[in-house]
């Protein structure tokens, strides 16, 4: 999306990292300006800095959210488990213990989320998951599974972290002029005892430590266990 203040008419892109609230966000900046074109369905999308070049035909300042990779992968797991438990497959295996979502992830995945089969499980096919009506299918899966620098790193890109989302809302206050008094808490998911994993076990941050090792590092979150 295309953030326009309405101090200077200054145009920023908005990158739309996972799990980083940005729906909540969305509703809030379409009251100030257009969605992406094709988003015109309904779907939300998350889109990186060159394919929002690509689609706009223009250089601009960017800014985007990131989060911890261990919060944000918790918060991957309870929207998966919110939306798929009725699956009928191994993506079952993501909340139905520690050891099975941590021997899972290991099987599936190298570091920085590179896949050690080439493709995703068929699991995550979009036949074998159902769609949901507010979330296509690329944001709602396999994006996930992606580092955060897939999307929010960019020379041209101003970083907040969801720590500390106050400075983003400061930002949007005194840089766009909008008036934000409240952002609208959409899409969040919660565990309901569907979700058997113990995200303090040493494996799983392990895990967690080594799929999205760069965004670790990049993004200055402090690692546990790997150097």
């Amino acid at each position: 999306m295309v953030l326009t203040s309405l101090i200077d008419n200054q145009e920023y892109f908005w990158i739309k990292v996972p799990r980083t609230a940005t729906q909540s966000f969305n509703k809030f900046f379409t009251q100030y300006n257009e969605p992406e074109p094709d988003t015109l369905d309904g779907k939300h999308y998350h889109y990186s800095y060159v394919e929002l070049r690509e689609m706009y035909k223009k250089v601009l300042p960017a800014v985007s959210v990131v989060r911890h990779p261990l919060s944000r992968f918790k918060s991957i797991i309870y929207y998966l488990a919110d939306r798929f438990m009725d699956v009928d497959s191994d993506v079952n295996l993501l909340w139905q213990s520690t050891e099975s979502c941590v021997n899972f992830l290991n099987s599936t995945f190298n570091t920085n989320c590179h896949l050690k089969h080439g493709s995703l499980p068929t699991i995550f096919t979009e036949t074998n998951i159902r769609k949901q009506d507010s979330v296509n299918y690329h944001g709602a899966i396999s994006a996930f599974f992606k580092t955060q620098v897939f999307w929010a790193y960019h020379p041209k890109l101003k970083i907040f972290h969801y720590e500390r989302l106050e400075e983003f809302i400061d930002w949007i206050d005194t840089t766009l002029g909008y008036n934000i008094n409240e952002i609208p808490k959409l899409n969040a998911s919660s565990n309901d005892g569907k979700v058997n994993v113990d995200f303090n076990n040493p494996d799983f941050v392990k895990t967690i430590e080594n799929m999205y090792y760069i965004d670790y590092k990049l993004f200055g979150y402090p690692l546990q266990y790997l150097t």
